[in-house]
């Protein structure tokens, strides 16, 4: 049997929590990974959503542009999928999405490669 803890305790648990715990696990998180860096930049900046927006959609270019002989495409879809989360801006998703279907073409065409993994 697995021992997975479930949402509901976890939310629970942050009921109890103080302002500053809140804060502070907030911080633990952000500086944890990039990923978190991003997405928290993204959810909380008001005033620079098109520099958060171009930070996706680097990160996102650099998917396809790999040194490996195919591009990154998992962590292409997480990306456009984290910002549509942390944002709820639907024009910068299909920004991101259009970008991301027009890298799989190209990247199609440049290696004669059709799979059906890149869209």
């Amino acid at each position: 049997m697995s021992n997975i803890t479930k949402w509901s305790d976890i939310k629970n648990s942050l009921n109890e929590f103080s302002k500053e715990d809140l804060i502070n696990l907030v911080k633990d998180l952000y500086n944890k990974s990039s990923a978190n860096k991003m997405f928290i930049n993204a959810r909380f900046s008001d005033s620079n959503k098109a520099e958060s927006f171009e930070e996706y959609l680097e990160k996102l270019i650099k998917a396809f542009n790999t040194d490996y002989s195919r591009p990154k495409l998992s962590d292409a879809r997480k990306l456009i999928n984290n910002y549509k989360k942390a944002t709820g801006d639907l024009m910068g998703t299909l920004k991101l999405m259009i970008t991301y279907a027009d890298k799989a073409i190209y990247y199609s065409d440049m290696n004669n490669y059709y799979g059906d993994s890149l869209v």
